[in-house]
């Protein structure tokens, strides 16, 4: 299931809009996966904290432990706003240990 949260960070701003899902749960946190319909400063770090579930290392939203931030693009897709070509980027054999450390594997 595909959950979407949709806000404002204040009166006079733009709409902001974020659909996740929950991959995997781990006993003190979850492996969650965010696309995104807009762009905007910071949008996962938000919508995430608003809900109650800061990222982990996420000292200006969030939590301050002794982690660094654990938020990882996967998969870019744009379109160059300089020669209108798409661009797409995908991270390959990405493995999550103990629901905390992200091990990406390059070949």
């Amino acid at each position: 299931m595909i959950l979407v949260i949709k806000g404002y960070i204040s009166d006079d701003g733009k709409i902001a809009i974020t659909n996740y899902k929950v991959i995997k749960r781990y006993k003190n946190s979850s492996l969650v996966e965010f696309i995104l319909e807009t762009g905007r400063t910071h949008q996962i770090r938000l919508h995430s904290s608003s809900l109650g579930y800061p990222l982990i290392g996420d000292k200006l939203y969030g939590n301050n432990n002794d982690f660094d931030l654990q938020l990882l693009s996967y998969y870019l897709k744009f379109i160059n706003p300089f020669n209108k070509k798409i661009i797409e980027i995908k991270l390959e054999n990405i493995e999550v240990i103990d629901g905390k450390y992200i091990k990406i594997c390059l070949n």
